[in-house]
């Protein structure tokens, strides 16, 4: 219930802007590398965050117990995704933000701010590496089979791994599309989004996928120029892209 006609009137307002969003953006989707596409002069989409309702949680509330948040600069957006129950702290009492994330731990997040259906029990057909009675299987299983992650070629998916920023990018925009939402730039802007990084040249095989998340400002530079790529995320950086994107997905 809302306490106000003027609460109403603004989740009201949040909702329509929403759906208008998501239909003019799913109705430019193009197949990636089509020749209707290539033949294109300028592709940007262009995405405009929304607020997620019901998002404001006070800090007495949730994430209050995490006493290495006090002071740091994430404290606000972990709060709120712990608020939602997407996000977890390592223990009642720690969160770890400046410690690298997992691939396991960000699978985990992912698809709980996708809100998937969790398949309970899975085994995991698709990497050697996720066992079954892992506290990942089930959400790197469901994340597989959305098309959200990738593995190795050698068949593992290095749960324990530390994720890198490139790889995260591509974990993000996938999400993106998963909730058709488009967000892939033309290669001409790609260029152009990529141009100001000395370090673009490291990007291994995202640059797509970087460049999008980049237009997108779910990422950006560690500094003005650089992008730190090939970096490992860590738990704050990761929380704060998924924040952001949520501002797309998020009912």
């Amino acid at each position: 219930m809302y306490n106000t006609r003027e609460e109403l009137k603004e989740n009201i307002m949040k909702l329509i802007t929403k759906m208008l969003t998501t239909l003019v953006l799913a109705s430019s989707i193009l197949p990636i590398g089509s020749a209707w596409a290539a033949e294109q002069d300028e592709i940007t989409y262009t995405l405009e965050m929304v607020e997620p309702t019901n998002s404001t949680v006070t800090d007495s509330v949730y994430g209050s117990s995490f006493a290495d948040l006090a002071d740091h600069w994430a404290k606000n957006t972990v709060t709120q995704l712990a608020g939602k129950g997407i996000i977890s702290g390592v223990t009642d009492t720690s969160f770890e933000p400046d410690r690298n994330i997992t691939r396991a731990e960000f699978a985990k997040i992912l698809v709980g701010a996708l809100n998937l259906n969790v398949e309970a029990n899975a085994v995991s057909s698709t990497f050697t590496d996720v066992k079954a009675g892992e506290w990942y299987t089930d959400a790197v299983t469901t994340a597989a089979k959305a098309k959200l992650i990738d593995g190795y070629e050698d068949g593992t998916f290095r749960p324990n791994a530390s994720i890198t920023r490139e790889e995260l990018s591509a974990m993000v925009i996938r999400a993106l599309s998963f909730s058709d939402i488009a967000s892939f730039v033309s290669v001409e802007s790609q260029g152009t989004l990529l141009a100001k990084y000395n370090d673009a040249d490291q990007i291994i095989w995202a640059q797509k996928e970087v460049a999008a998340a980049l237009n997108a400002k779910i990422v950006q530079g560690l500094t003005e120029d650089t992008l730190g790529t090939s970096k490992p995320a860590t738990r704050a950086e990761a929380a704060t892209m998924i924040r952001r994107m949520m501002a797309y997905t998020a009912e």
